[in-house]
């Protein structure tokens, strides 16, 4: 985020990254909340991919540490990160085929030393990259994400690896991230729920999504085609699309001096929740699915950034 766009948020209501903790009868059961989490997206440019954790707090004890203390770690396993997002190189040229995993998503979890690993008989990539006497660590394979564009939209597939969370990921063990081509919106649903993740056009750059409930009279590219066409018929006059804002995901407050550890982003989210749970136990599945989605905008948000800078420098050099 440029030093321009920085000033512009600082002069900003910090209640623009409010959740909306809705209770009314039309809101799906699962997406009523009673607080928020805040999860730091974080590069380590001395490894593959980007990391999110679990809180603040989390975080800072990570980045105090550097992870030397992973080693005394207790059953709340603090300055673990939640989730790990790799992009994985092309081995078809330069052309993206559908059947072609674009990210890798890897998920850390904390159990007792007495405890099966996650997802015990499921053949998946599983390590424990970190334990004591009471507990373990395990990094391993949580979901691979292929891409499919068309002439008008790109779909992303998250498919979960294993896992028994089926009301969540849908029928087919799987979340889809849709978008046409020209616009950065991005469709999703969830447990047959539309939601989008909405970021507003501005002069200066803006990375600014957030997480929004949809009106179900607001077409979705989730939708059919014929659903689409019915909505749109019905709406004769101007909805408002969104009822209610669930999470944000936004890189104003990036740290702008580089170091081993740097803050990439956050990701708030409504969760219904303990506060007490700060670690990566315990945490709602619903917020690892929300937590996965915002780190695959993160790596689209990343790889924009450098295309336009390769582009200026592109332009540079011709001049």
């Amino acid at each position: 985020m440029g030093l321009f766009r920085r000033l512009a948020v600082s002069m900003m209501s910090d209640d623009r990254l409010r959740v909306d903790k809705l209770t009314a009868k039309a809101v799906p059961e699962f997406l009523k909340f009673n607080m928020e989490r805040n999860l730091p997206i974080c590069d380590m440019p001395l490894h593959r991919g980007y990391f999110i954790f679990p809180s603040v707090q989390s975080f800072e004890a990570f980045k105090r540490t550097r992870g030397a203390e992973i080693g005394t770690l207790d059953a709340n396993a603090m300055g673990v990160p939640l989730l790990r997002i790799e992009r994985q190189f092309l081995t078809h040229g330069m052309t993206m085929i559908s059947s072609e995993v674009k990210y890798k998503v890897y998920r850390y979890e904390v159990r007792t030393i007495n405890d099966p690993p996650p997802y015990g008989g499921v053949d998946r990539d599983c390590t424990v990259i970190a334990e004591n006497g009471q507990f373990k660590v395990y990094k391993y394979l949580f979901a691979d994400i292929y891409k499919a564009d068309k002439a008008s939209e790109s779909a992303l597939k998250i498919a979960f690896i294993g896992g028994d969370n089926s009301d969540l990921h849908g029928d087919d063990n799987a979340l889809y991230m849709l978008h046409r081509r020209a616009f950065r919106d991005m469709d999703t649903s969830i447990k047959g729920v539309n939601l989008r993740w909405h970021v507003r056009y501005s002069p200066l750059q803006n990375d600014h999504y957030k997480l929004a409930l949809l009106n179900p009279r607001e077409p979705s590219l989730l939708d059919s085609a014929q659903t689409r066409a019915s909505k749109r018929k019905a709406n004769i006059t101007k909805i408002e699309p969104y009822t209610a804002v669930l999470g944000h995901y936004t890189s104003e407050a990036e740290d702008l001096l580089p170091g081993f550890i740097v803050k990439d982003a956050d990701f708030i989210i409504g969760e219904n929740g303990s506060p007490a749970n700060i670690g990566i136990a315990n945490i709602p599945e619903l917020t690892v699915l929300f937590a996965t989605q915002a780190l695959v905008l993160h790596c689209i948000e990343r790889e924009r950034d450098e295309n336009s800078r390769r582009n200026s420098n592109a332009l540079m050099m011709s001049r």
